[in-house]
């Protein structure tokens, strides 16, 4: 963390979601190390895992952060690379399963087995922040959410073809 935000002023990585397996001061240990391979009592100072964020909380954070990342092999959805969207904010992610359909090409994308990638994407952001400025105004023109309605629309012949195959 200390070379991506050296000439960025401070520059913090805030986690936020429920912890499973690990407390909250075990997955900050756990972002070090998959970030930069190894472990570091300096970098682990300058990220924070927020639990039980209120919605008018996640809010503010997705609204004021510099962008998201959200490093994942696989999700059904991944629900916070629409948040951040939504919220005009470009997100670093991974190039797996659903993810690229959320957004297209409108995030950045990422290879979760090379934490390096990552870290190189976190980097260019940090010291670009022109590029960053072209990118959200680029999501903030372009960005269109799928509805409840329109989803539905796009299901349900799965589910009558499914049905008439029972």
């Amino acid at each position: 963390w200390h070379q991506v935000t050296i000439g960025h002023g401070f520059v913090q990585a805030i986690g936020i979601g429920r912890h499973t397996v690990f407390q909250p001061e075990q997955a900050v240990g756990v972002v070090v190390n998959f970030i930069f391979g190894r472990s570091c009592q300096a970098h682990q100072q300058r990220i924070e895992i927020l639990e039980d964020v209120d919605d008018a909380s996640l809010a503010w954070l997705y609204q004021n952060c510099l962008f998201s990342v959200y490093p994942s092999w696989y999700e059904g959805w991944g629900l916070p690379i629409a948040e951040s969207v939504r919220y005009g904010k470009m997100c670093i992610t991974s190039a797996t399963s659903s993810m690229q359909e959320i957004a297209g090409n409108l995030l950045e994308y990422a290879d979760p087995s090379n934490p390096e990638s990552f870290l190189e994407k976190i980097q260019f952001f940090v010291e670009n922040r022109k590029e960053l400025a072209l990118r959200e105004k680029n999501i903030q023109e372009n960005y269109r959410p799928v509805t409840w309605e329109e989803s539905f629309v796009q299901l349900w012949p799965s589910l009558l073809e499914a049905v008439s195959n029972d």
